[in-house]
C-alpha cells in the first residue's frame, strides 16, 4: 500500500517525498510532481504595450502555489481579445517560455510560492484591447497492452 500510494502519500506528507525519491531510483518507478491546476491562482497580471513599438506588447504575471506542497510548474495560454471580447489569437506557453532568465531551470514551484511570468511578444498587425491567462496541465493517458 504504501508503495501504490507514493504519490499521494507524499503529496499529503512532503517529508515522504525524499524517501521515495530514494526507492524509486532502486526500484525505476516514476515520482512526478503533483499537478493540481485548482491550487493555482493568478495573483497579478498587466498587459501593457511598450512605449514607441506599438506592435510589442509585454505580459508581467504571478502565479501562486495554493497547495500545501510544491507542484510541477504548468503551461501558460494566454487568449488576446478585441472590443467585443472576440479571440483574435490564443497561445499556450511553457515554464520555460514564461520564466526569468535565470529562473528557467527551475521544474517546480514550492508550496504557497510566487512565481512571476514574463513575456514579451510581437502582434503584428493583430490590435487586442484584452486578455486572459490560464494556467493548466496536460494530463497525458496511458494504455497497456492488454
Amino acid at each position: 500500500m504504501l508503495y501504490q500510494f507514493r504519490l499521494e502519500l507524499s503529496q499529503d506528507f512532503p517529508a515522504l517525498r525524499p524517501k521515495y525519491l530514494a526507492l524509486c531510483a532502486k526500484l525505476d518507478c516514476a515520482m512526478p510532481l503533483p499537478q493540481k491546476a485548482q491550487l493555482l491562482r493568478s495573483e497579478y497580471s498587466e498587459l501593457s504595450f511598450i512605449p514607441n513599438n506599438p506592435q510589442l506588447i509585454q505580459l508581467n504575471a504571478t502565479l501562486r502555489n495554493l497547495a500545501p506542497f510544491a507542484q510541477a510548474l504548468p503551461k501558460l495560454e494566454l487568449t488576446l481579445t478585441d472590443d467585443n471580447e472576440r479571440v483574435i489569437v490564443r497561445k499556450v506557453f511553457t515554464a520555460k517560455q514564461y520564466l526569468l532568465q535565470n529562473e528557467r531551470q527551475q521544474d517546480r514551484i514550492e508550496a504557497n510560492e510566487e512565481i512571476p511570468a514574463f513575456l514579451q511578444l510581437n502582434l503584428g498587425d493583430l490590435h487586442s484591447t484584452g486578455y486572459s491567462l490560464f494556467w493548466f496541465y496536460i494530463k497525458i493517458a496511458c494504455f497497456s497492452d492488454n
